[in-house]
């Protein structure tokens, strides 16, 4: 079915971006997308509406503001809620930006097609150019020294631990690992099964002995305190990618591991 065209002289519906946000939430969770990309539409708006507020009409926002926009995520944002204020940083990185913008436009097109807005102003905005640099690794003696930098008597700590070490047993993305469940854990065939992924499909890996070893300790301790996934933070919601990177870039500088 062709999607509608806007009549010329016709009336667009009139909402706020706290409700547009609702309604893009809605149609991408009745397309099935998966809970990582609906995760990054969410922060999407939530950055919206901290910049424009939650009242602002959406056919209001203009050329320039959309720019202005941008501009703030580049050079202006930040993370309040971080509690890793050493290596909070202002801004975002060109390519999260780029991202933010891939995001927004499908959401204004969307927007445009079920007659809420006229024109999508974010069409308009170019991605930003950045140059891409070799990306650095880290050698065996310096992740060793990063994993013995966890204090695994406290339970994120030991935690952010284990998940490192499925990461590396498993090379799985990051927001698929985040939203592993304890049945998602096979102790007999020493394997993990990723339900969570980008192409829709499921993911059998095999895990070492050690990571195994450390799942039952943390299937244990999810037992005790009534959860079923294994990623949580203190207020029993799954962790984002940006507190593990905290948690890593804190324990870097810590452990003085120097990434040029």
């Amino acid at each position: 079915m062709c999607a509608k065209r806007i009549r010329k002289g016709a009336k667009v519906a009139q909402i706020n971006l706290e409700e547009a946000k609702e309604k893009i939430i809605k149609i991408k969770t009745l397309e099935g997308m998966a809970q990582s990309t609906l995760n990054q539409y969410n922060l999407v708006f939530n950055d919206l509406i901290a910049f424009f507020e939650k009242d602002t009409r959406v056919d209001d926002i203009t050329l320039n503001d959309a720019r202005d926009f941008i501009n703030w995520l580049l050079h202006e944002k930040s993370d309040t809620s971080s509690k890793f204020k050493q290596v909070a940083k202002k801004g975002v990185k060109p390519s999260s930006v780029n991202n933010y913008l891939q995001k927004t436009r499908a959401a204004f097109n969307i927007l445009k097609r079920e007659e809420v807005l006229k024109e999508n102003v974010f069409n308009e905005i170019r991605n930003v150019k950045f140059q891409k640099h070799k990306v650095e690794t880290l050698t065996v003696d310096e992740i060793k020294r990063i994993f013995n930098a966890f204090n695994k008597s406290y339970y994120a700590q030991f935690r952010s631990y284990v998940l490192l070490h499925t990461l590396l047993d498993t090379l799985g993305r990051v927001d698929e690992t985040l939203y592993l469940k304890k049945r998602d854990v096979d102790f007999d065939k020493r394997s993990v099964t990723f339900q969570n992924t980008k192409s829709k499909k499921f993911r059998l890996v095999e895990l070492t002995p050690k990571t195994i070893g450390q799942h039952s300790s943390m299937d244990d301790l999810a037992s005790k305190f009534q959860i079923r996934e294994i990623c949580l933070d203190y207020d029993h919601n799954v962790d984002d990618i940006d507190e593990v990177e905290d948690t890593v870039e804190e324990l870097r500088i810590d452990c003085n591991v120097e990434i040029t």
